[in-house]
C-alpha cells in the first residue's frame, strides 16, 4: 500500500523543483530580475540550500543595498550558517528600513537567543507576535528562550499556547514536548515527543521501512521487532535499556544502531541481534524508533533507572586494569568536547554550549593525587598535547574499546556526550560538566539523574560560563582523591 505521507513528499519535491526551473529560466533571460532572484534564494533556504541562498541574496543586494527582504533573507540565511556577526549587521539594516518585518525581528531574536541574551530575544519575539500573533517561528522560539532561561512554568505556558495556535506545526509540539519531559510530565511529554516523527530525517525516513511501526499495542508473541536507534550516540545508549521490555512481550527484537555502537549493543539483555546500516534488511513484522518506547511501553520515572545495563568485556577489562595499576592516584577519564557535525546547525549550537576548550579545565589539573586519561575522540583531542592527560584514545576504535577503558577507571569527567551515557550505563561513577541550558533530559534544577544512578550534574550558574562549574569539579575531585568522599 503507498503511503500518503510519501506522496505528499513527492509532490513537495517535484514542485519545489518546478519552481526552481521555472525561476532559473526567468534569470537566464534576465539575471538582474529583482524578485526573481530573491524569491530564488528563499526556496533555496526554505530547502536547506542556504549557502546557495546566500549567494543568491548577495546578487540582488549588490545591485538593491537597501531591499529589505534580501537583507532579511541573508541575515536569516547567515544565521541558519552559525554566522552570527553577519546576520546581526543585516538584519539590523533590515529592521532599520523596515521596523515591522516579522522575520527579521524573528530571526534577529534568534541570534540574541544564540548568544544568551535572552531578555533581547523575548522583546523581539514579541514585538513580532504583537504583528502576527501566529507566527509559528516566534511562538516556538519564544517557548525555547524560556525554557532555557530556567523559567520552566512561563516556558510551559508559552509552548502550550504556541502548540494551541499551530497544532499541525512540528517545532512546537516539541518545544512543548521538551519541555513537559524537563519538567517531569512524562506521560504528556513523551506523547507529544512522537511529533519528531513528522521531522526530517524521520519524516523522509518513514517510506524506507517494509513492515508497519508498532503502537505499543499490537500482540508482540512470536514477532520479529526491529528497534531503530536515534539521533546521537547518546540517545542510543540511554534508550537501549527498554530493548528487554519489548522482548518480554514475547518479541525477538534486533537493535538497529550505528557501527561504533555494534560490538557494545551485542549480548545486551533482551536483544537477538544487532545490525547497522548495509546489512541486509531482517524480515521483521514490526519497526519501532527507540525513543518510542517510554510512550509506547507506558513507561514512568520509575522505570528507568536500571543501570547499569551495558557490560563491558572482562578480558578488555582487565588488560586496561594492568596498564592503569602503574599510574598513581585516583584514575579518571576526561571529555571536553562533543562531536562538531557543521551540517546540522541545531547540533553545532548544542556543541557550542555543552564542549569546552581543554585549557578551560586547567584547575583540576591542580589536584594532587589524580591521573587523568583521555576519552576524547575527534579533532578536539588534540588538545590534550602538552597537558598532563594520558592519551590512548587512538587505540579506541569503537564503543566496545571505549567502554572497556571507562569500566577500568575509578571515575569520569565529561560534559554532555555518548562518553558520559556510556559511563551511567555501566554503573561507573560519572561527573557531568552540564550547560546553563541543560538538556530536557536531565530534568530541571537537579543535580543527580533518574535515568543513571551512579551520575553528578555540575550545572552552570551563568549562561556559557564555565568557571564555577570548574571550580566545583575541583572541589569533589579533591575530595574524591583524598579519600574524603566516595567519587560517586
Amino acid at each position: 500500500m503507498t503511503d500518503p505521507n510519501d506522496i505528499k513528499r513527492q509532490d513537495a519535491a517535484a514542485a519545489f523543483e518546478a519552481a526552481l526551473a521555472g525561476l532559473d529560466r526567468l534569470l537566464v533571460l534576465e539575471p538582474a530580475h529583482q524578485w526573481a532572484r530573491t524569491h530564488r534564494a528563499a526556496l533555496l533556504c526554505a530547502a536547506g540550500r542556504v549557502a546557495e541562498a546566500v549567494a543568491d541574496f548577495t546578487a540582488v543586494l549588490g545591485l538593491h543595498p537597501d531591499d529589505v527582504a534580501a537583507l532579511a533573507g541573508r541575515g536569516g540565511a547567515f544565521w541558519m550558517l552559525d554566522r552570527l556577526d553577519a546576520a546581526a549587521a543585516d538584519l539590523d539594516r533590515a529592521l532599520v528600513l523596515d521596523p515591522g518585518h516579522v522575520s527579521a525581528l524573528v530571526d534577529r531574536a534568534n541570534v540574541f537567543q544564540e548568544q544568551y541574551r535572552y531578555a533581547e530575544a523575548l522583546a523581539l519575539y514579541d514585538r513580532a507576535l504583537a504583528l502576527r500573533s501566529d507566527d509559528p517561528a516566534a511562538l516556538a522560539n519564544r517557548g525555547a528562550t524560556l525554557r532555557e532561561m530556567g523559567r520552566y512554568a512561563d516556558a510551559l505556558d508559552a509552548c502550550r499556547h504556541a502548540h494551541a495556535v499551530r497544532p499541525e506545526d512540528a517545532d512546537t509540539a516539541l518545544n512543548l514536548a521538551m519541555c513537559l519531559l524537563q519538567m517531569g510530565i512524562w506521560q504528556e511529554g513523551w506523547a507529544t515527543y512522537e511529533a519528531r516523527l513528522r521531522r526530517p530525517p524521520w519524516s523522509e525516513a518513514m517510506a524506507g521501512f517494509t513492515a508497519p511501526q508498532w503502537d505499543g499495542r499490537a500482540d508482540l508473541a512470536g514477532k520479529l521487532v526491529l528497534l531503530v536507534g536515534e539521533q546521537g550516540l547518546g540517545d542510543t545508549i540511554q534508550f537501549c535499556r527498554f530493548a528487554h521490555r519489548v522482548a518480554d512481550r514475547g518479541a525477538t527484537v534486533i537493535l538497529g544502531v550505528e557501527p561504533p555502537l555494534r560490538r557494545l549493543m551485542t549480548g545486551l539483555d533482551g536483544v537477538a541481534a544487532v545490525a547497522v546500516p548495509g546489512d541486509a534488511d531482517p524480515d521483521y513484522d514490526f519497526f519501532c524508533p527507540l525513543m518510542s518506547l517510554p510512550v509506547r511501553l507506558g513507561l514512568t520515572p520509575a522505570d528507568v533507572g536500571m543501570a547499569p545495563y551495558l557490560r563491558a568485556d572482562a578480558a578488555c577489562v582487565a588488560a586496561w586494569r594492568l596498564r592503569l595499576a602503574v599510574l598513581p592516584g585516583l584514575k579518571v577519564g576526561l571529555v571536553w568536547a562533543g562531536e562538531r557535525r557543521a551540517h546540522d546547525r541545531m547540533a553545532l549550537r548544542t556543541d557550542r554550549r555543552r564542549s569546552v576548550a581543554l585549557e578551560r579545565l586547567a584547575p583540576l589539573f591542580d589536584v594532587p593525587g589524580v591521573t587523568f586519561v583521555s576519552l576524547q575522540k575527534g579533532a578536539a583531542g588534540g588538545q590534550a598535547v602538552g597537558w598532563p592527560v594520558v592519551d590512548w584514545t587512538a587505540e579506541l576504535e569503537d564503543f566496545a574499546d571505549t567502554t572497556a577503558l571507562i569500566a577500568a577507571l575509578d571515575l569520569v569527567i565529561s560534559v554532555d556526550t555518548s562518553v558520559a551515557h556510556a559511563a551511567g550505563a555501566l554503573g561507573r561513577p560519572v561527573w557531568v560538566l552540564n550547560r546553563f541550558d541543560r538538556c530536557w533530559r536531565w530534568l530541571a534544577d537537579r543535580t543527580d539523574s533518574p535515568w543513571y544512578p551512579t551520575m553528578r550534574l555540575f550545572t552552570q550558574a551563568t549562561p556559557g560560563v564555565w568557571d564555577d562549574v570548574v571550580a566545583a569539579v575541583a572541589a569533589a575531585l579533591g575530595q574524591a582523591a583524598s579519600g574524603t568522599v566516595q567519587a560517586s
